[in-house]
């Protein structure tokens, strides 16, 4: 019972983890999109509105959160399979 526990929650945990790969890469073609579109705008001379570099100060930091919380997932992973493969033997 306590190894279909176990299993359960290494599934979910995984499930997340995709997830938030998933969320990561959507993040970082935002920010590509919005530099490439910063660009465009530097290249025109034109001074870039308050808001895009907003957005993209706010991009960098979920992105850096995201990542933070993806660590902090996988080595909750590794520990749970750590403690279950000493379980197992």
């Amino acid at each position: 019972m306590l190894l279909l526990l176990l299993l359960l929650l290494l599934l979910l945990l995984l499930l997340l983890l995709l997830l938030l790969l998933l969320l990561l890469l959507l993040l970082l073609l935002l920010l590509l999109l919005l530099l490439l579109l910063l660009l465009l705008l530097l290249k025109q001379q034109q001074q870039p509105p308050p808001l895009l570099l907003l957005l993209l100060l706010l991009l960098l930091l979920l992105l850096l959160l995201l990542l933070l919380l993806l660590l902090l997932l996988l080595l909750l992973l590794l520990l749970l399979l750590r403690d279950d493969c000493q379980n197992f033997n």
